[in-house]
């Protein structure tokens, strides 16, 4: 009971400011896999995976950089969420939560898009206030926007705990011997593929 009254929580809130880091404020790498998988790992007594789950996020998020109109996935939705269902009270196996936590990424980047064309609504409203030579509350609009985003980041993880792990336990355990066996073989060749990356990385320019 704990876990979701208090580890669970205390571990999204943390995620969710960790994440302002990314591109809101700071921009110090904080929210970076490699950084926070480790972090993450300490916290749950897990430090092995924290290590291992963050540098394989690393380098599947890191060819694709937040310019422009461009949202990549959200690194520290998908290493934290890979942590959680490591972690949770019937943790699911590490080729089952590598897959789950990225493709989480993926999906809270949809969020994050969703979150921007908001945030474009109030700039026509500043905009305006701007325009007509009103007083602008910066301090409370930059503050709406920073909490906004760490409430959604906070409720997405809780949300995806609470009703991914369970699912994907139950069909983990119903699944064949094949089907586990092919996640198995895949995450043993997760490295090798993540590690095509640095190849677009270090191109010649």
């Amino acid at each position: 009971m704990d876990w979701f009254l208090i580890t669970l929580p205390g571990l999204c809130l943390l995620i969710a400011l960790v994440d302002l880091d990314a591109m809101h404020a700071g921009q110090f790498m904080l929210a970076r896999p490699i950084i926070l998988g480790p972090v993450l790992g300490c916290l749950l007594g897990r430090l092995g995976d924290g290590i291992w789950m963050g540098i394989l996020m690393e380098l599947y998020c890191l060819e694709t950089l937040p310019l422009g109109h461009i949202i990549p996935p959200n690194a520290a939705v998908a290493v934290g969420s890979t942590m959680m269902l490591l972690s949770a009270p019937h943790p699911l196996a590490a080729p089952l939560a590598f897959p789950a936590g990225l493709s989480l990424g993926h999906l809270f980047s949809r969020v994050e898009a969703a979150i921007r064309r908001r945030r474009n609504g109030w700039m026509r409203s500043l905009e305006q206030l701007i325009a007509t030579g009103k007083r602008v509350p910066w301090r409370l609009w930059l503050a709406k926007s920073l909490g906004i985003h760490v409430l959604a980041v906070g409720v997405f993880l809780y949300v995806a705990a609470m009703t991914v792990n369970p699912s994907l336990d139950l069909l983990w355990q119903w699944a064949p011997s094949e089907i586990r066996l092919g996640f198995e073989k895949a995450f043993e060749w997760a490295p090798w593929v993540g590690g095509t990356s640095l190849i677009y990385v270090f191109r010649p320019k």
